[in-house]
Order: structure tokens, then sequence, then C-alpha cells
């Protein structure tokens, strides 16, 4: 079957500040063909582009965008919140022109249950939503992030199943990020493969899945090489796995650095709740905390395996869970020059 929008190049007139772009294709939601989009896209300072479908998005021309100069935040965002779980998004390179925009620009791909695939590096200066927890109930309805929760009856039917539900084999740097997936059986809600970077704010990371991953960088059995970073902000992580899987894991490479660092896993019967490598609190930030939580008390609750460093005085650290805590890294604090004990 064809695409109910197949689509070419785009270009916005440079001196047409704010000019926008916007592809919208609307059927019988699912894994049809929604959007196919080929050859280069130019967009102007301030322009919103947007590709909205209740089908797949496969997007594959390199965007280009002038530098932000225009007062107002400028857009990019792939919806497929309205579509099901075959509603997958691919998307393509981000550029800009040289230099320093000095308005945000927001990147944002929105699912509900389908996979995101972010295949190449994405910086922007804005924030970046990658989430494919949205959805609604009723005919018509409005979708919402946080529909897709393990509250919901019958949550794992409506989601990608033996699949990645958020996959970032690219880059991300932006002013913070928010990354919301959810999968079920193999794979993981959140799988991070690529180094992803909040230069002014946090990043907040929440994973569901059952058998498989909540948030992890074990990509097909290996540690895929990534690093979480937040140095001027707040690191959250929060994975769950409700079956066999493991809430949080977290190896080799996946080092953790901010100004406060907090990491919550949960797993039924699965190995760990939460498995961490490297982390850092920098210079003027607060506390560690890492907490897990096992169905079953002679799991593994925390293990973590490299080096800690609390560059931050008047730092507290903590690992607490119901199950075992397996801490071997060497942990490296500073002098403690605040008023007050730390523990």
């Amino acid at each position: 079957a064809g695409y109910l929008a197949q689509v070419g190049s785009f270009t916005i007139n440079p001196t047409s500040v704010g000019g926008d772009i916007t592809v919208t294709a609307l059927g019988v939601a699912g894994g049809g063909n929604g959007i196919y989009q080929s050859g280069a896209i130019n967009g102007a300072s301030g322009s919103d582009i947007s590709f909205t479908s209740n089908n797949r998005i496969d997007q594959n021309g390199t965007i280009t965008l002038a530098l932000n100069t225009s007062g107002a935040a400028g857009n990019i965002t792939y919806d497929t919140s309205s579509g099901t779980k075959a509603s997958s998004i691919s998307t393509a390179p981000l550029g800009f022109a040289a230099g320093t925009s000095t308005s945000a620009v927001n990147y944002s791909v929105l699912a509900s249950g389908a996979p995101i695939v972010i295949y190449s590096a994405v910086s922007v200066p804005g924030l970046i939503t990658l989430d494919n927890t949205y959805g609604c109930s009723e005919a018509g309805c409005a979708p919402y992030t946080g529909y897709l929760n393990r509250n919901l009856t019958s949550w794992e039917t409506l989601v990608v199943t033996n699949n990645q539900g958020i996959n970032i084999a690219g880059a991300l740097n932006a002013t913070a990020i928010t990354i919301n997936g959810v999968n079920a059986g193999g794979g993981g809600a959140v799988m991070l493969r690529a180094v992803i970077t909040a230069t002014t704010g946090n990043i907040n990371i929440t994973g569901l899945g059952t058998s498989g991953f909540g948030v992890s960088n074990n990509y097909g059995g290996a540690w895929a090489a990534t690093g979480i970073r937040a140095n001027s902000g707040a690191v959250n992580i929060t994975g769950t796995a409700t079956t066999s899987g493991d809430g949080v894991e977290l190896g080799s490479t996946a080092t953790i650095s901010a100004k406060s660092i907090t990491v919550i896993g949960s797993t039924d019967t699965g190995t760990y709740a939460v498995f961490l490598d490297a982390m850092t609190i920098v210079a003027g930030g607060t506390n560690l905390n890492v907490t897990g939580t096992v169905g079953v008390t002679t799991n593994t609750g925390i293990y973590q395996n490299a080096a800690i460093t609390d560059n931050a005085a008047g730092s507290n650290i903590s690992f607490i869970t119901n199950g075992k805590i397996n801490q071997m890294g060497v942990i490296s604090l500073v002098a403690n020059t605040a008023s007050s004990a730390v523990s």
C-alpha cells in the first residue's frame, strides 16, 4: 500500500522568520505507511517542523536549521501519540548553521507504545523529549504522557514487544533531557547506546518493562558505550521490570556525572533491581541516592562495581534495598568543609 503522505524536500525562505513546515497524515490507527519523507529539509530562524501521524513515520532527509535568533522557541516534533504500538518513528540527522542560537529549539519524539529509534546525533539549544508512554482511553481524546503505566490494566499488550521501547543510538545534547520509555518482553524500555548530555538542566529517565530491562546499555549482550552527564543539574533514573527483568542495568562505560544522582530500580524476580558503574558528584553538588526493590529478598537489590567520586562538600551517599547490596567501587570523598555531618 502507498503512504498517506509521501513527501520530498522542503525549504523555508531564510527571510521568513518563524516559517513552519507541517506534515500530517491520519488514517486508521496502526502500523501502516503514514509519512515517508526523503530529501533535504531547510528551516529558517524560529521554524517549527512537525510530522504527525497515527501510523508509521519514516523521516529520512537531513534537517538543517538556521540559527534561532527569532526571540521565540522553535520546535522539531515527531508525533504518533494517537496511533498504536505499531506506529513507529524513525528520524533523520539534524544540524544547524554555524554559530550560536539565542533562542531555544526543542526536539520531541512522541509515541503510544511504539518504538522510537534515534539513529543520529541530536544537539539542540533547548529541550529533548523522547516519550512512548502516550495514550488515552476514549475516542477522540487527547493523548497524554504516562498513560501507559504499570497500573493500567493489560498495559503490556499495548506496547512494543521483544524490542527496544526507546533506542538511542546517537548522542544527545540539550539544555535538559527527558526520556520516558515502555516495552514488554526482551530488550529495554530505554536502551542507551550513546552519550547523553544536559548542559544546564536535568536528565530524567524512566523505563518500564517486563522481562527485559527498564533502563540499560546492555544491547545484544554487550555493554554499549554511553555516559549520562548533567554537570549543572541532576540525573534521575527510574527503571522497573515487572517480571523477570532488571530494573536498571547500566554497566561498563555507563558513567553518570551530575550535581545530584538519584537511581531507583525495581524487579519482581530479576537478578538485579539496580546495576551501576562509575558515578561522580561534581563540585557544588549534593547527594547520591540509590534505591533497589526486589520481589525476592535473596536477590541483589543494588550492584555497583566502579569508582564513585564525590567532589561536593556536605554530600550524602546512600544505598537502600530490601535485597542484597554488592557495592564494590572505591568511594573517594573531598574534605567535608560544610557545617553539618554527612553520611
